[in-house]
C-alpha cells in the first residue's frame, strides 16, 4: 500500500504523505552536493530538502529520507560513527526508493524501447541516479533468479534481456 502511494505521487502528495507519518518535511539550502537528510531526536522528526535540486530530485530525496526514516531510526548512532553501517543504510535505502518509485515492469518496458538513461529519469519524473540503481538492482536480481532456477523457462523469460546492461 505505502509503494502504491508514492509511486505515482506528486512531490506535494509525497510530503504530505511523510507528514502523516509525524515527520516534518522542510525545503531547506543544503551543502551543494547534498540533496536531502533525516533528522531525528526527542521531540522532532524532520526530513531536510534541498531547495536548489529539481521536482524529481526532491520526488527522490524525499522517498529515501522517508525510507531511513522508517527502517533506520534505532540504527541512526550507527548511521553517525561506523562508515560500514552508514554504506549499509545508504545502500538499502537507494535500492528500496528505487523499487519504490521505478516499477520494474515499466522500467523493462522502457528499456525495450531504447529509452536513454535521463529519457527514463524524465518519463518516471526520478533521477538519473536512481534509474541506474534501478537498473542494476534489476539486473542482480534476474541474475539471481536465473541462477536459482536455470531449467524453468518461465523465470528466465521474466528477466530476458536485463542482464546485458
Amino acid at each position: 500500500p505505502l509503494r502504491e502511494k508514492l509511486l505515482n505521487s506528486s512531490l506535494e502528495d509525497i510530503y504530505s504523505l511523510i507528514e502523516s507519518y509525524g515527520i516534518e518535511v522542510a525545503e531547506v539550502v543544503l551543502p551543494e552536493r547534498k540533496e536531502g537528510m533525516y533528522f531525528e531526536d526527542e521531540d522532532n522528526r524532520v526530513i531536510f530538502i534541498s531547495k536548489n535540486i529539481s521536482t524529481a530530485q526532491k520526488r527522490t530525496a524525499a522517498t529515501h529520507e522517508f525510507i531511513h526514516a522508517i527502517l533506520h531510526t534505532s540504527g541512526s548512532i550507527l548511521y553517525c560513527v561506523d562508515p560500514l553501517w552508514r554504506d549499509k543504510f545508504e545502500r538499502e535505502a537507494r535500492i528500496y526508493t528505487a523499487r519504490i518509485l521505478i516499477p520494474t515492469d515499466k522500467l523493462k518496458k522502457l528499456l525495450a524501447m531504447d529509452y536513454s538513461i535521463y529519457e527514463i529519469a524524465e518519463e518516471l519524473s526520478v533521477s538519473e541516479e536512481l534509474v541506474r540503481i534501478a537498473i542494476e538492482d534489476m539486473t542482480v536480481w534476474c541474475s539471481l533468479r536465473e541462477e536459482k532456477s536455470s531449467n524453468s523457462a518461465s523465470r528466465l523469460n521474466s528477466c530476458k534481456g536485463t542482464t546485458s546492461i
